[in-house]
């Protein structure tokens, strides 16, 4: 009975292991372990910003699964007016949920900025820039 309790134990606590002094869980890495950011409150606005991203994903996965059932819905009705006004009120309401998901994400937005500045960038958006497919070099034609 004391061995299995000793495996148990080994199982349960290997995971987490003492580095210097502090737990150290592989899973999260260093997650949290900035006392510094924990003080000023960087870490909470840290946590924040990821699980409202976390949120908005999973929204958007949502708000997809209604317009996919509206679809189905409103092309399985036929001539059926009940089933047609249904699949309508379905997509009006994933509608609304995706102005929501938009409407968020702006006012985050606009709340960084207006507290913030430019300097602290809260949603870190990042635009894709064409690049150029012109040539470098000129290319010159020899005559041959």
């Amino acid at each position: 009975m004391t061995q299995h309790f000793s495996i148990l134990n080994k199982l349960i606590t290997k995971p987490i292991q003492a580095s210097n002094g502090r737990l150290f869980n592989p899973v999260i890495g260093r997650l949290g372990d900035d006392p510094d950011a924990a003080s000023t409150g960087n870490l909470f606005l840290t946590y924040a910003i990821h699980l409202w991203r976390i949120a908005i994903n999973i929204g958007a996965l949502i708000v997809l699964a209604f317009y996919i059932v509206a679809a189905y819905e409103w092309l399985t009705s036929g001539s059926d007016t009940q089933g047609v006004e249904k699949a309508r009120k379905r997509f009006v309401n994933a509608t609304i949920g995706l102005i929501l998901l938009v409407g968020s994400f702006a006012i985050i937005a606009f709340i960084s900025n207006l507290l913030f500045g430019e300097d602290f960038n809260l949603l870190h958006l990042t635009f894709p820039v064409g690049q150029s497919t012109a040539p470098t070099t000129p290319i010159h034609n020899t005559g041959i």
